[in-house]
């Protein structure tokens, strides 16, 4: 069993994943002699589990069933031990496409956290590629690493326990990505720059502390080639934080992207950058929006306008005719 390859049988070691239902699952070490408690009865691990096939539905002691499955990034996101706040399949996929990763790509991440991003990197770069994570809790640390020993990825990733903001990835010139999932991910940009290959890298970091603009700023400095600024929408992505009326998902926060070529290129020369497509691309986006956004307020002030003037024509017909009845009453008497 790996995280990153397949196989068919349960053997003994093996990390499975006990499916319950869509909203209860739990991951399980296979040992010999060893049982697992369910709500729908105990599972054997020598009987129940070894040398079955994985996918199959498992009667339990209590006559209830479960089924066994092989592990992946996505079952291990929704059914790991939290350590920490994590990130889930919509910022991942948003992530891992950012940074580009492919088999063979060397990625450099801060901070390591419970893991939840880091299998689904490994996932993108193995069988060749590897992983420096760094994690400043000592003891988040060594339990990550323990982990990815028991998903047999250990070979793929190197934890690191230090402050990268002080410290770096403890690598140079060597990665194709990076990323930074900490307080302050503008005070590691430098580390990161390091980090990154000369001919060039991209680098992505989560910024969640009130002041995105602090990262895209760093990155310039630092010599970017391109940096942006994006958050994760239902069903689209905006750029610049534009949220356009639609609900965030996952975390809600700005990621800022950057884009780092040659180090022979000077940093002055990058504030000069053309626009490219990309970029052209999502300034019609926030042009459009932004026209639709006056449409919606023009309507709105036109209807208000409406319902005064009719109210206030209601008003008039309803004091004549209040006149006129008056008048009407003085005469009878």
């Amino acid at each position: 069993m790996s995280f990153v390859e397949y196989s068919e049988c349960i053997q003994e070691g093996d990390v499975v994943i006990i499916f319950l239902g869509h909203e209860s699952m739990f991951p399980v070490k296979v040992q010999a002699g060893a049982q697992t408690q369910t709500r729908y009865g105990a599972i054997r691990h020598s009987v129940d589990l070894i040398g079955r096939r994985y996918g199959s539905k498992v009667t339990c002691s209590k006559g209830g069933w479960v089924y066994v499955l092989h592990p992946t990034p996505e079952l291990w996101t929704v059914s790991l031990p939290h350590r920490t706040q994590i990130l889930y399949a919509t910022d991942i996929a948003m992530i891992t496409m950012m940074l580009e990763l492919k088999p063979g790509s060397v990625v450099c991440e801060s901070g390591t956290g419970s893991g939840s991003l880091s299998h689904s990197m490994l996932r993108c770069i193995a069988p060749t590629g590897h992983l420096y994570t760094v994690e400043f809790h000592q003891q988040r640390a060594d339990k990550a690493a323990e982990e990815f020993r028991e998903h047999k990825v250990g070979h793929l990733v190197t934890v690191l326990n230090q402050d990268v903001c002080k410290d770096g990835f403890g690598v140079s010139a060597v990665a194709d990505a990076v990323f930074l999932d900490i307080p302050s991910p503008w005070e590691a940009v430098v580390h990161a720059r390091t980090a990154i290959k000369k001919q060039g890298g991209r680098a992505t970091g989560r910024v969640n502390s009130g002041v995105p603009g602090s990262y895209g700023g760093s990155c310039r400095i630092h010599g970017n080639r391109n940096a942006q600024q994006l958050t994760v929408m239902s069903g689209h992505v905006s750029p610049g934080g534009h949220k356009e009326g639609h609900r965030a998902l996952g975390h809600g926060a700005f990621w800022g992207g950057a884009t780092w070529g040659s180090v022979s290129q000077p940093c002055l020369q990058q504030a000069h950058h053309p626009v490219n497509d990309r970029t052209a691309g999502y300034a019609e986006a926030i042009i459009a929006s932004s026209l639709t956004i006056h449409s919606h307020f023009l309507l709105t002030g036109v209807y208000l306008l409406l319902v005064v003037m009719i109210s206030h024509a209601l008003d008039t017909v309803w004091m004549k005719l209040l006149r006129l009845f008056l008048i009407f009453g003085k005469s009878g008497s």
